[in-house]
């Protein structure tokens, strides 16, 4: 096993360097090997763009985050509070506090919490490259080899129903660095944000546009000194005080080791949950600014990994009936589909089919699943599932 060195370090030094476009070196956990993506278009006309959110099959509802500006328990000469626990305020299967994750190194058979961070789609995590890769003297490299995410993960305990995934691959940019391209995307074998949900990644060239809106991020610090350890969710929120250059951040705050990698969020209840950088530095709480060519990459890494919809559907659409069933399911309009998943509710493959009109179903036990429907199009459909 690999040393583990600098991991969940928030860093509290600082300095300048400019960002240029890089190739994505892409980790496989699984078999060691080490691959790239490279020619990722980039429309450089668009000066904003983001991604869409999604709830998730297995949230309950929105979190009713508080959009006032905060005046009380707030950083110095700042709008932006200091750490609280999460579940005082909101419940953990609440979006997008479920989309919230705690990563874990495994040495030795045990999990060690080492860094905060983000689902952005049914598989992939976003986070910080200093969580996982070496810093000094090769950049180019990881430091860590088997990883596990837990979603929701709060007092010590994981979710009952979101649950873990190891990490199969991570991807980080070539040559990376402190300034601005500290980003890593963490790729799961399960995919848990079918359940989480996931949140929308942005990038947005307009600083008074930016620092005007409100945000929250979600953690997981470890400062002994201070009575935390690495092992619950806790809540910042407020307003921003910077947006520009490298880093987007807040004057006069302060972090602590293990937010390492958290999202900085800008949230409009039921309307916006955007990460717009990843946490890096503790003094100002400086997060790595996603510009558009981070932006189309982590698109590039993330788009197959999308799901379109959880909604009711259409007659004329793929869809599956009856719902609850006693065991034979009926699919509509079958020729669109390519094959057909039956999942639990915490996301691990049961059943697998070839496209069909109907599927036999009576030896699965009476519950609740996932039934997952992957169109010809690469799309998917995701639908809850009464047996």
């Amino acid at each position: 096993m690999k040393t583990l060195v600098l991991i969940s370090i928030l860093f509290s030094n600082s300095f300048n360097g400019q960002s240029q476009q890089r190739p994505v070196l892409v980790f496989d956990l699984t078999n060691g090997t080490v691959d790239s993506i490279t020619g990722i278009a980039v429309n450089t006309a668009l000066t904003k763009d983001k991604s869409a959110f999604f709830q998730g099959t297995a949230t309950n509802g929105f979190a009713p985050l508080d959009m006032q500006t905060p005046t009380s328990n707030v950083f110095p000469t700042s709008s932006f509070t200091m750490v609280s626990p999460t579940s005082d305020d909101y419940s953990l299967d609440q979006f997008p506090v479920s989309t919230s994750v705690l990563l874990s190194r495994i040495e030795d058979g045990l999990d060690q919490s080492i860094c905060s961070g983000s689902m952005i789609s049914e598989r992939h995590v976003l986070s910080a490259a200093h969580c996982v890769a070496s810093i000094f003297p090769t950049l180019d490299s990881l430091v860590i080899d088997s990883m596990r995410v837990s979603a929701a993960f709060n007092n010590g305990q994981a979710h009952p129903v979101y649950g873990t995934s190891l990490v199969n691959k991570i991807y980080i940019f070539r040559d990376w660095d402190m300034a601005g391209d500290d980003i890593a995307i963490l790729e799961l074998q399960e995919p848990l944000g079918i359940q989480t949900g996931w949140l929308s990644v942005g990038f947005n060239q307009d600083e008074a546009e930016l620092v005007s809106q409100h945000y929250y991020k979600f953690s997981y610090p470890y400062d002994s000194s201070s009575g935390f350890n690495g092992d619950t969710l806790y809540t910042n929120f407020g307003s921003i005080s910077f947006a520009t250059g490298d880093f987007i951040g807040i004057d006069g705050a302060s972090g602590f080791t293990g937010q390492s990698g958290s999202s900085i969020i800008q949230t409009d209840n039921g309307i916006d949950y955007t990460s717009y950088g990843t946490l890096t530095w503790s003094s100002q709480l400086k997060h790595a600014f996603f510009n558009n060519w981070h932006y189309y990459s982590i698109l590039e890494i993330i788009k197959d990994d999308l799901t379109t919809s959880t909604q009711e559907l259409d007659p004329n659409e793929v869809g599956i009936y009856p719902n609850p069933t006693n065991g034979s399911l009926h699919i509509r309009n079958s020729k669109s589909l390519e094959t057909i998943e039956i999942r639990s509710m915490a996301g691990q493959l049961i059943l697998r089919f070839d496209s069909a009109d109907s599927i036999d179903l009576s030896q699965l036990q009476s519950g609740n699943y996932l039934v997952v429907l992957n169109l010809d199009n690469g799309q998917r459909m995701t639908k809850k599932l009464i047996k």
